[in-house]
C-alpha cells in the first residue's frame, strides 16, 4: 500500500483562475498576486506582505530586511527543514542550534539562555507541523535579551496562539507556498511584518532596480550560486 507524503487539494476552481490569467495575459505578478497578498495579509491581520520566490528566500529577505548578515548569530531549533539554517548562512551569518521540546517539537525557549553571545542577533522559532511555537515565552527571551525574532511559519499558515496568528508575533514571520503546504501555488514565498520600515527594507530587497550596477535579484542570485556551489552536498 503507498500511502503519498502530500496530496494538494486542486480543482475546477484553481484551473480556472488560472484560465484567466492567460486569458488577459497576466502569467507574471498582478492583479491575481495582488488579490491574494492582500486576502492573505487581511486573514493574518499584518499590515504587508511582500512575495517571495519560495519560502527558503522568504527567510533570506527577511533577514536581510532586518541587517543581519557577516558576523551575526541567529538562534535556529535543531528539529526544522534545513531551509531554517540555509538562509542565515546565505546572508552570511551563523545559525546556532537550540534543543526542542519533547511536548510538540518546537522550539525549547529555556536551551536558548545557554548559546547567547555579544553576536546574537535574532532568534528563529519555526512553527513545524502545523503547531505554534511558545511564543509567549520566545517574545519574553527575544525581549530581555534585545533579540530580533523572524518567525518561519512555512508550515503554520492560519495557525494561531492565543488567539494571535502564527508568523505576527516578530518583526517579520515568513510562509511558504510550495505543494506540501496549506496553500499551494505550486512554489512561492510569503513575508509578513507589521512595522512600515521593514516593509520599506523588504520592497528595496525584492525590487530589480539598478543599484551600483547590479539589481537586488541580481545579487541574490549571486549569493544563491555562491552559497550552493560552497556547499556541495546540496549539488
Amino acid at each position: 500500500m503507498n500511502v503519498p507524503q502530500f496530496e494538494p487539494f486542486v480543482g475546477k476552481e484553481e484551473y480556472e483562475a488560472i484560465k484567466d490569467c492567460f486569458d488577459n495575459n497576466w502569467i507574471t505578478e498582478g492583479p491575481k498576486a495582488e488579490e491574494f497578498k492582500k486576502k492573505i495579509c487581511e486573514s493574518l491581520n499584518a499590515k504587508y506582505g511582500v512575495f517571495a520566490p519560495n519560502g527558503t528566500l522568504a527567510l533570506y529577505l527577511g533577514l536581510r530586511a532586518l541587517g543581519i548578515g557577516k558576523g551575526d548569530e541567529v538562534i535556529v531549533p535543531d528539529c526544522t527543514f534545513i531551509a531554517s539554517a540555509n538562509a542565515v548562512e546565505m546572508v552570511g551569518a551563523t545559525p546556532i542550534f537550540v534543543d526542542v521540546n519533547r511536548l510538540n517539537f518546537q522550539i525549547e525557549v529555556s536551551d536558548c539562555e545557554r548559546v547567547v553571545s555579544e553576536k546574537t542577533k535574532a532568534v528563529m522559532p519555526v512553527h513545524l507541523y502545523g503547531m505554534a511555537a511558545n511564543m509567549d515565552s520566545v517574545m519574553k527571551f527575544a525581549n530581555n535579551k534585545n533579540l530580533l525574532v523572524i518567525e518561519d511559519a512555512a508550515q503554520a499558515l492560519g495557525i494561531r496562539y492565543r488567539a494571535k496568528f502564527c508568523g505576527t508575533f516578530g518583526e517579520v514571520g515568513t510562509f511558504s507556498f510550495f505543494a506540501d503546504k496549506t496553500i499551494t501555488t505550486g512554489e512561492g514565498g510569503f513575508v509578513v511584518t507589521n512595522n512600515g520600515d521593514i516593509h520599506q527594507k523588504l520592497l528595496s530587497e525584492c525590487t530589480c532596480l539598478l543599484q551600483a550596477g547590479c539589481s537586488s535579484f541580481d545579487r541574490l542570485r549571486i549569493t544563491v550560486r555562491k552559497y550552493f556551489r560552497n556547499h556541495k552536498e546540496f549539488n
